[in-house]
């Protein structure tokens, strides 16, 4: 399938799943969303009706289907990089399995490559990491837990943290980047959460 094939099929899409090379449990993928492979990711394909595009330098692609886009594997930037500038500005949640596990550089560099993702993105996004990890962009955000969760930011930024929660920060307060201030809060409701950028959220 070429890109502007996968975009005429998604344009009424507002969710996206993106298969990674370190899938460890299929069972995870959901077969009724629209999917974007990349390269190893190919290996956990099995056709189907739903739209679907990979993209990668088939360096861990070891499936018996070719890529859509081939990219040189001479290349500047990563494949899941790649495979971000293609999302369309429709797509407000996105779910990635398979980037977790193997190398901790490419572990690291993909979050870093989300991260990069949200803080360039226009409009408001959600992504969601395997089972246990919410990222969100910059705004306002609502989400719904009880029990442990830890926020993140990669960036020094004013936050704030309010509603069901034992620890909140009702006024604009500055965290440094990786900072623990805000490690191991609970949620027993909904909680709220504004930001200048994103934020990665760890749920228990």
């Amino acid at each position: 399938m070429t890109h502007d094939e996968f975009l005429l099929k998604i344009k009424e899409c507002d969710t996206l799943q993106i298969i990674g090379p370190m899938l460890s449990d299929t069972s995870i993928l959901n077969s009724e969303l629209a999917s974007i492979y990349v390269d190893g990711g190919l290996n956990y394909y099995r056709p189907s009706k739903i739209a679907s595009l990979s993209i990668g330098d088939n360096d861990s692609n070891i499936s018996d289907f070719n890529i859509d886009i081939r990219l040189n594997p001479e290349k500047d930037l990563s494949d899941l990089d790649a495979a971000l500038e293609l999302i369309p500005n429709n797509i407000t949640n996105l779910y990635f399995f398979g980037f977790s596990g193997g190398r901790a550089d490419h572990q690291l560099f993909n979050l870093g490559s989300i991260h990069h993702f949200l803080k360039d993105s226009k409009n408001r996004r959600i992504c969601y990491i395997d089972r246990n990890i919410q990222v969100i962009s910059a705004g306002h955000h609502i989400i719904k837990q009880d029990g442990p969760f830890s926020i993140i930011s990669l960036e020094k930024q004013k936050i704030k943290i309010y509603g069901e929660c034992k620890y909140k920060l009702r006024d604009w307060t500055s965290v440094e980047a990786l900072s623990s201030l805000t490690l191991s809060n609970i949620g027993n409701g909904e909680v709220h959460l504004e930001s200048e950028l994103p934020l990665f959220i760890y749920l228990d």
